[in-house]
């Protein structure tokens, strides 16, 4: 008779234990362990004329640099493997690609000496705010903030 009564009790608890998809996406956001690259894919971000574009795609990260002289913008686009630039051969990989950052490492000659660049690019909790720490410096940050401006609207 007890497993009568506990029936209707568990069919209770059955129907009104879901949760609204609502709550869910609050949740899903605080708690995103999604990699950088996937979470940010479309973002930019700028500071001062410069910015940073995120894609989750070959082109993982475009740079812009506002020239306000006639030579127009300086205008990048990294991949991962070898890039060449301005006369310099540059080696790109991802480090990190966790949910809190990305960090990034170009390697590269100059003057027969190797050099190794790191950069590191961390969003804050709201998705407004990027930094950008260089070569693992803690005293060495940018702060850039979201933006809607478009990487072709800058470089086409």
């Amino acid at each position: 008779m007890k497993k009568l009564l506990l029936l209707p009790l568990i069919f209770t608890f059955i129907a009104c234990g879901g949760t609204d998809d609502e709550t869910d996406n609050v949740t899903d956001n605080l708690d995103d362990d999604r990699p950088f690259l996937e979470k940010y894919d479309g973002f930019g971000y700028q500071a001062d004329g410069e910015y940073f574009y995120f894609s989750d795609s070959a082109t993982f990260l475009k740079y812009v640099s506002i020239d306000d002289e006639a030579d127009g913008n300086y205008c990048m686009e990294f991949q991962e493997g070898q890039l060449i630039e301005d006369g310099f051969d540059y080696n790109i990989s991802i480090v990190t690609n966790n949910s809190t950052s990305l960090l990034m490492e170009m390697t590269y000659t100059y003057d027969g000496e190797n050099y190794t660049d790191s950069y590191e690019f961390t969003v804050d909790a709201t998705g407004n705010s990027l930094s950008v720490k260089y070569d693992n410096d803690i005293n060495d940050v940018d702060l850039f903030t979201k933006t809607s401006i478009t990487f072709a609207s800058l470089c086409d």
